[in-house]
């Protein structure tokens, strides 16, 4: 047991690496605790955890709704449509990269700063976001959004959480922290259950439901590798450089398969995906573009937020606060639905929805709060964290 005003072993060998308030700013925690660690139960490292929480998840509430409503535009009425207008997953699976790639100019990255085992593992998680985000957006063009995004919050949840704990071991796993990630997890389902149980399936479902299973896996691999690299204890790799170097590597290689996509025979005008017919309908409908351009954007801090929040906090903490987006792109759905009510965006406010997101919602906050508690408990019990913090000595 560590006495009050003692640091454990692998708290100080964990000091002795690189600072984790290094080159973060803003985005640093303010504690100087072992990166990938919760924060304990209203302490300044849980507001600074909920703070970037808040921003990702209206980040990603928001994007969810520029990107389907950049798909389901009609440039001939100008309305929403009940069809997919904009087929084009590995564009939009692509724009994400591009989000990340905005903020490289305004880093002092060098390519010799980091060595090669980092680049490597870099574009390792690339390569499954990619096929993850590609899978994605491929799954929506069969099923409801909102079966894909219940589908995929409790994949990665569950996913991430294994994962985190039995392949890179980074985290912890005690059948309360599971008990934690379920209810996380049950409350995800009772906010999508009420579209799920109302909606239509198209005839390519199974499809989509293969689709979506196969990109909940590849986002959680990357995920734990994503963790990995952000927690490394040979260099500091900061949020900011990292996001730009990924979102350059992802750039690449989605160039790379839009490109083979141009030749891959398909249903997109005789191939898989047709990038010439893509600028074409960019450049036809200024609405489309700029909802883009929005989406874009929105993933620039989606991504900042996200990476901060697996340094210092760990991927599994990350996803199970994040499972708070269902809520999110709910709620900017209804302000879309009222704010443009005649064009067909959006989703309007019913008693019935608004019970079920109410019960949902407070199901993942008090699994999110119960989680940090018992994660908490348990690296405070293998000494990865003092049982008291520095003000209270």
């Amino acid at each position: 047991m560590v006495r009050k005003g003692e640091k454990s072993p692998l708290l100080a060998q964990a000091h002795n690496g690189p600072s984790p308030l290094m080159g973060d700013g803003v985005l640093a925690t303010p504690y100087d605790e072992p990166l990938g660690t919760a924060p304990r139960l209203w302490d300044r490292r849980f507001w600074h955890l909920s703070g970037l929480g808040l921003v990702c998840i209206i980040t990603i509430g928001l994007r969810i709704n520029t990107a389907k409503m950049a798909i389901v535009y009609d440039p001939q009425t100008g309305k929403a449509s009940d069809k997919v207008i904009f087929p084009k997953p590995l564009f939009l699976a692509a724009t994400y990269f591009l989000g990340k790639l905005l903020i490289l100019p305004f880093v002092s990255w060098q390519p010799t700063q980091w060595p090669p085992h980092v680049y490597g593992k870099i574009t390792l998680m690339v390569v499954l976001g990619a096929i993850g985000g590609m899978l994605e957006y491929a799954a929506v063009l069969y099923l409801p959004v909102s079966v894909v995004a219940m589908v995929r919050v409790a994949g990665l949840v569950f996913f991430t959480g294994f994962a985190s704990s039995y392949v890179t071991q980074k985290s912890p796993m005690t059948w309360q922290i599971a008990s934690a990630l379920t209810i996380v997890v049950a409350g995800a389902c009772v906010t999508s259950v009420y579209h799920v149980k109302s909606v239509e399936f198209e005839s390519g479902a199974v499809v989509g439901i293969f689709f979506v299973l196969l990109s909940t896996v590849s986002d959680s691999l990357e995920q734990v590798v994503c963790e990995v690299i952000l927690q490394e204890g040979s260099v500091d790799v900061d949020v900011y450089t990292f996001a730009g170097v990924s979102g350059l590597i992802g750039s690449i290689f989605m160039a790379c398969v839009l490109g083979l996509a141009q030749v891959i025979p398909g249903g997109d005008h005789g191939v898989m995906e047709d990038s010439i017919d893509t600028f074409q309908q960019l450049l036809a409908s200024v609405a489309v573009l700029l909802l883009l351009l929005v989406t874009v954007v929105l993933c620039l801090g989606e991504m900042l937020s996200a990476a901060a929040m697996a340094k210092y906090y760990g991927v599994t903490t990350k996803e199970a606060l994040l499972a708070f987006r269902i809520i999110s792109a709910w709620a900017f759905a209804v302000i879309i639905y009222y704010s443009w009510e005649d064009y067909g965006f959006g989703e309007p406010v019913t008693v019935e929805g608004l019970i079920f997101k109410s019960i949902g919602g407070v199901l993942i906050l008090g699994g999110v709060l119960f989680y940090v508690h018992v994660r908490r408990e348990a690296e405070e019990d293998m000494g990865k964290v003092d049982k008291w913090s520095d003000d209270e000595a």
